[in-house]
Parts: C-alpha cells; structure tokens; sequence
C-alpha cells in the first residue's frame, strides 16, 4: 500500500491503463519484493518472438522479377506476411480499445503464442521507451537546442535501431525533455494515428527487410532538413514497393504509403490497414464474418505510454539506502509533509538493464494479490485487486465486477 501511495497519480493511472489489457497481452499483476524494494509488472512471456520470426523470413518476404511479377515462392511469402500483418494490427486495436497508443513501435514489442496469435509485450514496450529517452539524452549531450539537421540524424538512428516512432511524436518526446527545436512547424497532436505511422514501418521492415532501413540513411545523407527526410522518405518506399511489386496488389502499396503521411489526420486507421492485408487472404464478396464496429472508442481519453511517466528515465538513487526508514511494525515512515521518501522510485525496475525476472515459484505461500490463470474471470480479479488497493491507499470505493464471487477469492489470502 505504501508503494502504491509514493508513486505519481500519473503512474497509478497509467498501471491501471496497462492492467486492463486482455486483449494484447496477459498482465497478471504487480509484485513488490520487500527485500530489494522493486516494484515488478508480472506479464505473461511467451517464447515465439517477432525478431526470431523475422530472421527466419530470411530479411524479407516479397521480391519479383524484372518485370515486377510475383513467383510462386513470393506469394507463399505474401500470405505470410498478410496472417502475420493482420495479427499485428489486432494487436494494436486492443491497445487502442483501452485508450492506450504505444507511440512507438518495435519488433521486440510483439510475441507470438503457440496457435500464431500476437500479443503486445508491455512490458517490452515500456523497456523500449526507456531505452529511447536514454538514446535522447545521450544524444544531446547536455545541450538544450538542437536544429533541424540534428533532429534527422537522431530520428535515423531510431530508425536504425528499428525504433519506430512517428514524427509527431518525436517532437513532443524532444520537447517533453526541454529540447528547444530550430524549428517547431510540424504542430500536430498524438494520437491513435500516431501508431498508424509506427505500425506501416513495421510491416514495412517485415514486407521488405533492411533495405526499409537503408532508405532512411539515404534520405537523411540526402537532406538537412527533418521533414525533408520523412517525405523522401515516403517517396523512396513508394517507388521500392513499385519496383518490387510492379502492378500487384495496388491497393496495398497505397494503404501503407498513406500510413507514412506527416498530417496524422490524412492517415488511415489501423482497422482500415487490417482490412486491405485481410483482403489478401480472403476476398471482400466472401468476407462475411468480421464487422468493424467499435473497433475504437474515439472517445476515450488517449494515453501515449512512451511519453507517460513509466518511460520516464529514473532518478539517480542511492542503491546502498532503504528508500524510506520504517517503524517497528515494518511499515514506512511518512515525513511531515505527508509524502513518501520514494527517491527510489518502485517502477524504475523496468527500465532497460534494470529489467529483472523473478521466478515466483519459491514465493507461491507469500502472494496475497495474485492469481495466475487464462481465465477471464482470474484477469479481471486481478484488476480488482489493484483498484481495490489504490482505492485503500487513496480513498474512495471500489465495486466488484458481477463475476467476481466469494469462491473466486479462496485464490489469494
């Protein structure tokens, strides 16, 4: 409860956001260790990841001749690509449900379960926004304005790293770290279609390999101006998907261009691009099962996670220190001000090399707010469990979901 209390509302809020996910990844809880006073986000880990998946596609999928026709080992690789691209897009549909947009995307972010399906992996997803502001700050070398050639430098090099954020997004990430831009005229807010243009990269990198990649080097040699890159850099996938493809699947080649549009407004949504790939597997006049209906709730507040506070990069500690002194009933101290000494900030466990696993095993006697299982009933309890503990630590009330009974809770003690 103390650890609760010391975060930020803005963390408390953002844990909740990532609790709720079911329809991405299984997020069964957090765990606090009172010996090391880390606080842990418990996520199901699955073996099968996307970076494995895209090395055995031997750098691409598609190719052609000389005269932009496709062989029959090509399209075997395009229906590779489209099971692939669709799960991708379900994926980030299910963050978008929840009001959530990643704001970056990588292939590291995204595992595979045993039938084939994708699941978002959170948790992999905050390391990479970790590792971005980290990338930043080394980048500007305690400088505090940056112009605009250095700007298309530093978004190649993410780009490199196959970092995919969207230009939108880049700009409010220098700014939310106090970086003063030589020019700020690209003004545009984040949003769901902020993932769109980080979402076309990704089926780009997987459609077409490292020369994806490649282009952006190119582009950044070419053009001193940020804006100038993106755009030739649009260009440039446009004629190398021509090229590859010559006149197959138009609709395709057009879908994932208007992904990369600066205006986030003018780009499709991820449900949108999720069709056209389906429509390479089955064709529209007999694709009666699905229905687009409330793939997205535009209405939610949106929440940007590599911008949120988990990502943030964690204050310098004192690891030798207990992060507050504790009374002789083994619960922290609180100063006169009211706040927790919580320099060591509990989330910080999950930033980059300071990611740990814990294998809960030898602690199965001592969980008293865990439950482990598929079950959709053992994940909302969970959820419970952590409104009901910030609502204890907080004020307020919190109601059970109807599927949640007195049985329910002889899992945890």
């Amino acid at each position: 409860m103390n650890c609760l209390n010391g975060m930020k509302e803005e963390k408390r809020y953002e844990l909740g956001l990532i609790l709720r996910q079911r329809k991405t990844c299984g997020v069964y809880g957090l765990w606090y260790d009172l010996d090391d006073q880390w606080m842990y986000l418990v996520c199901e880990r699955w073996e099968g990841g996307l970076v494995e998946k895209i090395s055995e596609l031997k750098n691409e999928v598609v190719g052609g001749n000389d005269k932009g026709l496709l062989n029959s080992a090509i399209e075997d690789g395009i229906f590779c690509f489209a099971m692939m691209g669709m799960e991708i897009c379900k994926a980030i549909i299910g963050l978008h449900s929840e009001g959530l947009v990643s704001g970056c995307l990588a292939p590291s972010c995204f595992n595979f379960d045993g039938l084939g399906h994708v699941f978002v992996d959170l948790n992999e997803m905050l390391v990479t926004g970790r590792k971005i502001h980290r990338s930043l700050v080394e980048s500007f070398s305690g400088r505090r304005r940056i112009d605009d050639k250095e700007m298309g430098i530093i978004s190649t090099n993410l780009i490199k790293r196959e970092a995919f954020l969207s230009p939108e997004v880049f700009i409010e990430l220098l700014q939310k770290e106090g970086i003063e831009l030589e020019c700020d005229s690209l003004s545009y807010s984040v949003g769901y279609s902020s993932d769109v243009w980080s979402l076309a990269c990704m089926l780009l990198r997987l459609f077409i390999g490292n020369p994806f990649t490649e282009l952006h080097i190119r582009s950044a040699k070419r053009h001193s101006d940020y804006l100038e890159v993106y755009m030739d850099c649009r260009e440039e996938v446009s004629s190398l998907l021509e090229t590859k493809l010559g006149t197959n699947f138009v609709a395709l080649q057009k879908i994932l261009c208007e992904c990369l549009n600066l205006d986030p407004k003018s780009r499709p949504l991820v449900a949108d691009v999720w069709k056209c790939i389906r429509e390479l597997v089955i064709k529209p006049q007999f694709d009666i099962m699905v229905s687009r209906e409330g793939t997205v709730n535009e209405g939610n507040n949106v929440h940007c996670l590599v911008l949120g506070e988990l990502c943030q990069l964690p204050k310098e500690t004192n690891k030798g220190s207990k992060a507050a002194k504790t009374d002789e009933s083994g619960r922290e101290n609180v100063d006169q001000a009211g706040e927790l000494q919580d320099d060591k900030d509990f989330i910080e466990g999950l930033s980059g090399s300071t990611v740990k696993s814990i294998n809960l095993q030898g602690h199965l006697d001592c969980i008293t707010g865990l439950a482990v299982g598929e079950d959709a009933e053992i994940q909302e309890l969970n959820f419970f469990l952590f409104q009901l503990s910030v609502c204890l630590v907080m004020g307020g009330s919190c109601l059970a979901p109807p599927s949640i009974n007195q049985s329910m809770f002889g899992f945890c003690r």
